[in-house]
């Protein structure tokens, strides 16, 4: 399944960088609706590249015949994104801690000038590989993720007013 989810920031794509890239500010989201994160390291490259990895939980009833294929617990998954500041991107992909076989993820997350502000696009695609069950399963996870960005959003607004 794949997904788009666009915001726009009051700041120049610059500053939106800068805010994102700051470990405190990771620190500060370490819940967003159902996503459970922490931030496990983030490192400088010589080539101006971050690496940053955190683990991520979500926090969504999984019911029915997909619990056998995933178990029990909450989806959860170790996101490696690395910053480029030439793009102005963010390329991520995901780790899962569960069922490894059954699911792929991965996106960009793109800063743009707009005007007087700045536009995030974060584009991506999950996968889930369970038969008839897969397509629900990917609308949770994508439906979480939306929620968790968009509530990121407006904590970031609110860091770059401060």
């Amino acid at each position: 399944m794949n997904f788009e989810i666009t915001h726009t920031f009051d700041a120049r794509p610059n500053d939106v960088a800068r805010a994102m890239l700051d470990e405190d500010y990771q620190q500060s989201l370490k819940t967003l609706g159902k996503l459970r994160r922490v931030l496990l390291d983030q490192e400088s490259q010589a080539n101006g590249r971050v690496v940053r990895r955190t683990r991520c939980v979500l926090d969504v009833e999984i019911s029915g015949v997909a619990t056998k294929f995933i178990g029990e617990g909450d989806p959860a998954w170790i996101e490696k994104a690395t910053w480029n500041e030439k793009a102005m991107e963010w390329r991520f992909t995901i780790d899962p801690e569960i069922a490894k076989e059954l699911l792929e993820a991965n996106g960009t997350i793109r800063l743009s000038d707009d005007g007087d502000g700045t536009r995030r696009i974060v584009e991506g695609q999950v996968k889930v590989k369970v038969p008839f069950y897969g397509g629900k399963v990917e609308g949770w996870i994508v439906k979480g993720l939306k929620d968790a960005y968009d509530e990121e959003a407006g904590r970031l607004r609110g860091w770059l007013g401060s």
